[in-house]
């Protein structure tokens, strides 16, 4: 995955997180993935691996395509 394709990805989640007026905390607690990686994966600083990718995608209600 190259830098603009993270990128991307970062502000994707965030798209949809505010979309379903969600915090990151709600998008933590329904994904079970832990605040502080949510918050990475939003800034990008840290790129998730398509287990986590899966889960934040069913919690958001999206495919992960």
């Amino acid at each position: 995955m190259n830098d603009n394709e993270r990128s991307n990805l970062a502000r994707t989640i965030r798209k949809y997180r505010e979309a379903r007026k969600m915090t990151m905390k709600q998008l933590s607690i329904k994904s079970g993935i832990n605040l502080s990686t949510i918050k990475k994966y939003e800034t990008d600083n840290r790129n998730p691996k398509l287990e986590q990718l899966e889960k934040i995608a069913a919690a958001l209600d999206v495919s992960v395509f």
